[in-house]
């Protein structure tokens, strides 16, 4: 998976996202880390929004548990509670995912951290990595945690009920390189070329993304652009 990274102090800078960035920054000097970012999550593993990203290695990361459906952001969303996996290498990992940590491997990630944001129910998930294995103290612990807190009122303080369409019809073309809408998109497209559900041309999605090693992002923008078609796939007998 390799997701072209796009700059992302434009975003940064309007104010919806500045609040986020530097509570996501600090929290990757608190934990001495080596990247973290922060995704918005449905109720759905097909409805995941990255907020912010540190750098290219935690934007592709979220875009591998994206395309994958797995990985320790979608257990800690789920369960609603903290995934700490000292090594993602390590035999563990690898049972309870097996492609997403072969795949976060491939990148260098050895450490990795979830944290849910949660006011009724969750809604998000803090990220955090590291190149080296090991855990983190428990004053990191306690700090992931403050911060994973402080993510939970400033995103709900600007978002209210944060959704992925707007309402009223599509929403409008974004170069923003953490915006997954057009995912979403050509999910409806690719629903209506197989006659089957959004779940399962979401599905469809995935599988072409991890056969091809490109981004849902990419694949979306195929499909939306007429370069890509599932049709024949719906016309089979």
């Amino acid at each position: 998976m390799n997701p072209e990274y796009e700059d992302s102090d434009a975003a940064a800078r309007r104010p919806s996202f500045t609040g986020v960035r530097n509570l996501v920054e600090a929290c990757a000097r608190l934990t001495e880390a080596d990247g973290a970012a922060v995704a918005l999550l449905g109720t759905s593993r097909n409805v995941r929004q990255l907020v912010y990203a540190t750098d290219p290695r935690s934007l592709r990361l979220d875009e591998l548990q994206f395309t994958l459906g797995e990985g320790p952001c979608a257990d800690a969303h789920r369960d609603d509670e903290p995934v700490r996996i000292d090594d993602i290498a390590g035999p563990e990992a690898a049972s309870r995912w097996p492609m997403f940590s072969r795949g976060a491997a491939e990148l260098g990630v050895r450490g990795l951290f979830a944290y849910p944001l949660e006011a009724d129910v969750p809604f998000g998930v803090l990220e955090i990595h590291r190149l080296t294995p090991g855990d983190l103290t428990a004053a990191q612990h306690d700090a992931a945690l403050l911060c994973a807190e402080s993510l939970t009122n400033g995103i709900l303080a600007t978002f209210a009920h944060p959704t992925f369409v707007e309402r009223g019809g599509s929403p409008p073309a974004s170069d923003d390189p953490y915006d997954r809408r057009s995912v979403y998109l050509a999910a409806g497209m690719v629903a209506v070329q197989l006659r089957a559900s959004t779940s399962v041309a979401m599905d469809r999605l995935r599988a072409h993304a991890f056969a091809e090693g490109a981004s849902m992002t990419e694949v979306a923008a195929a499909v939306l652009s007429r370069r890509l078609t599932f049709r024949d796939e719906g016309d089979r007998p």
